[in-house]
This record gives structure tokens, sequence and C-alpha cells, in this order.
């Protein structure tokens, strides 16, 4: 994504693609330009669009003075120490931006936006915390790239 605000979103697990656009859809997740996008796709359509964003192939490297160790620990069972997601309902997370990640999780405490796993654990985070998570990921490289043969 070249806006800080928006995700990247090749390589996302299609599950995790398919349940943020129909959140979109229905208003349970709001953003005012994907609700709009969202509420005129067919469910055919949303799983075509997460199929062909979900295809490409992505990796996350660490910057080189950094170690696996000092990833956040809330984070890493979902998301890994790397950024890409271990899950199929998790995002990758590798990449994004401070301001990105910061205001995800501030919508999961707020309650503006929620998750069975992502809300209790953003309730209990600090501002600290979450600006610590924020610099990890956002500091792992990000490539997202069409799988061999393609």
């Amino acid at each position: 994504a070249r806006i800080p605000i928006a995700p990247h979103i090749g390589g996302e697990p299609v599950d995790y693609l398919i349940a943020q656009l129909n959140a979109f859809k229905t208003g349970t997740r709001e953003h005012e330009m994907m609700t709009v996008v969202a509420s005129g796709l067919s469910d055919d359509q949303i799983s075509k669009v997460a199929l062909w964003f979900s295809h490409f192939e992505v990796s996350g490297t660490l910057p080189a003075d950094t170690s696996e160790d000092d990833a956040p620990e809330l984070c890493v069972g979902c998301h890994s120490a790397n950024g890409i997601s271990t899950l199929e309902d998790a995002p990758n997370l590798a990449g994004e931006t401070n301001i990105y990640i910061e205001t995800q999780l501030k919508a999961f405490r707020t309650g503006k936006r929620v998750h069975d796993v992502m809300t209790p654990i953003a309730k209990d985070l600090t501002d600290a915390e979450m600006q610590a998570a924020a610099d990890w990921y956002s500091n792992i490289a990000i490539e997202i790239s069409e799988p061999p043969g393609k």
C-alpha cells in the first residue's frame, strides 16, 4: 500500500480477506471508501477478489540488527516475529506503517473494531506497548510477488 493508513493486502490469507470485505459490506468494520466498495460486491465477487489478492507470495525480513526474540510477545503467536501470519484469519503485519498498526490496535481497544482475540488483547495494551508493536512490524521489510510461473 502506498497510502500510510491503508494496509498491504497482497498475500493476505484468503479467509481473512473474505472476512474483512464482508465486515465492510455489513458495516461491522467501518471505512469510508471500503464500505462503499464492498457494499457493491456479491459474495462471489468477494471470494474472487480475496482469492486474487491471496495468490501473491509474501515474505518478511527482519532488519539485520534485530532478533526474533525481541518481537512483541503477545503478537507472535498469530502474526509471527517476521510479521507473516501463521493463521488463516489473522493479517500479515510486516511492513505496515506505524500509523496503520496503531490505529487498528486503538480501534480494537475502543470497540470500534471487534475481534474475538484482538479486542481483549488490545484492551490491556498501553499506548507505549501499541507503539512498540507498531515500531517492530513497520521496520520489517515486506516483499510481495507473483508466485513462480504466473
